[in-house]
């Protein structure tokens, strides 16, 4: 349809209009467009923004010097920044980068130095004495394999709860996963241990439940987190998660252990690596 006004659109802009439509020559307008939107005020921020996060770690090198680096504030991201930059030395530099990550992201302290495990060659230890390689009892009876440290600090106070049972106790930080069934519910999940309630049962090494009689907060020295390849270990014979991701997250155990993919596999290479080095 005819623009109205067509004689007016004319005199208002210099140009012919024809079938009631304006005609600029291409030149000028290419021109027009570039005046237009320099014209406009500049964005004060990009459309999409990402908050960073700083990566540090030690290579297992004696003569390199601690690197440094910014990725943005997301798990799956950093562990590919640590694939792109040190890629080409997986033992020396990826393997401690991504182990740095997973630190970066896993959140609370975990489990002070008193708090005792189950090791299939050595019998019970302290947490503080695991290392990477050890196997640690489960609930279900079995043992899984240590596949790294994500924290390993004797000389940190921590805050950690004391979780009161019929027969023992358990302490741990607040942030950290073990398995309950609330006293208002017949299933059992996977809650913070600062979400426990008294009356709340725990798992105990035999998969039976025992119940929560009260809990309290205590400052501990020392901060260490197991990795196991289930994801999950028996701590002072509870059942209890690798993990304490930051509560206002609300991440899952399960997805946890999935974004642990990238320390479990780096494992699994090692150990190939060791088993075709033996039968050379």
């Amino acid at each position: 349809m005819p623009l109205r006004g067509t004689a007016d659109l004319s005199a208002a802009f210099g140009h012919e209009v024809a079938n009631g439509f304006l005609s600029f020559p291409k030149a000028r307008s290419t021109e027009a467009l570039n005046t237009f939107l320099a014209s406009r005020p500049a964005r004060s921020a990009p459309l999409v923004s990402f908050s960073s996060t700083k990566i540090k770690f030690w290579p297992r090198a004696a003569e390199m010097t601690e690197q440094e680096f910014q990725c943005d504030d997301d798990l799956a991201v950093c562990n590919r920044e640590c694939e792109r930059l040190f890629g080409d030395r997986r033992a020396e530099m990826e393997e401690p980068c991504k182990l740095a990550v997973a630190k970066q992201f896993s959140g609370g302290s975990c489990f002070p130095s008193t708090s005792m495990v189950q090791e299939r060659r050595r019998g019970r230890v302290s947490v503080r004495d695991v290392q990477v390689g050890d196997e640690l009892a489960m609930a279900s009876g079995a043992y899984s394999r240590v596949v790294a440290l994500l924290h390993a600090d004797a000389a940190v106070m921590a805050l950690y709860l004391v979780i009161q049972l019929a027969e023992s106790q358990l302490v741990l930080s607040p942030e950290h996963l073990l398995r309950v069934r609330p006293r208002s519910s017949k299933l059992w999940t996977w809650r913070q241990a600062q979400d426990v309630r008294m009356g709340d049962e725990l798992e105990d090494s035999h998969g039976k439940p025992t119940q929560v009689q009260f809990i309290r907060r205590i400052c501990l020295q020392g901060a260490f987190a197991p990795l196991t390849e289930s994801g999950e270990l028996l701590v002072d014979g509870v059942r209890c998660s690798c993990y304490s991701p930051p509560s206002e997250l609300g991440v899952h155990h399960d997805a946890c252990h999935i974004a642990m993919l990238p320390l479990r596999a780096l494992d699994s290479a090692r150990l190939v690596v060791e088993r075709l080095s033996r039968s050379e």
